[in-house]
């Protein structure tokens, strides 16, 4: 009976590291999506720059 406490303990730590990583994990690719975005558009700029040629 003394081990239930320490299991729920760890149990409750262990989610809240992973629920940590997972919003980390979110922003980062919140952060490459934007960035993916932003050098989309530039090669489609470059592109067109090349077609008017």
């Amino acid at each position: 009976m003394e081990a239930i406490p320490l299991i729920s303990i760890l149990v409750l730590l262990f989610s809240v590291i992973l629920m940590s990583e997972i919003f980390k994990l979110k922003k980062q690719v919140r952060k490459y999506s934007r960035l993916t975005s932003i050098l989309q558009k530039d090669i489609n700029e470059i592109r067109s720059i090349i077609d008017d040629k």
